[in-house]
């Protein structure tokens, strides 16, 4: 998953590769904007069939102020994503990464590197195994 600069950078690539690549990926694109946009959020367009669903179903119409009010807050949090994943791509792609290590003194000090979530806990010295358990 990635906002407009891993968009930006992913097509810079592909274009290197060929022409056609870069078309397939803009028709991919768009096609997964199309469905994205019929999710049932109230700021995209699928809210606003959910609502008209729900006008249909109860014979009357939401309420004005619960419209707004949950318009407004699902607009805040979609705004919050994008830019939340336009920080993560900033944070991937450019050498941002490397100057706050610098800075922090934080070199090969990870708190989720692979080697710390892969690795297998040493067995116990002191603990000898119930022969008889195994018979």
């Amino acid at each position: 998953m990635g906002g407009p600069l891993a968009i930006l950078i992913t097509y810079y690539y592909i274009v290197k590769v060929s022409l056609m690549v870069a078309v397939w990926f803009t028709g991919f694109l768009n096609v997964n904007l199309a469905i994205l946009n019929l999710l049932p959020i109230p700021v995209l367009d699928g809210g606003h069939i959910l609502f008209a669903l729900w006008q249909m179903i109860f014979r009357r119409p939401v309420n004005a102020r619960v419209v707004n009010v949950i318009t407004n807050a699902f607009a805040i949090l979609l705004i919050g994503v994008f830019v939340l994943l336009t920080g993560r791509d900033f944070w991937r792609f450019t050498p941002a990464k490397k100057y706050w290590d610098k800075i922090t003194g934080a070199r090969g000090k990870r708190l989720w590197s692979r080697a710390a979530t892969n690795a297998v806990p040493a067995p116990d010295a002191g603990h000898v195994p119930d022969a008889s358990k195994h018979n």
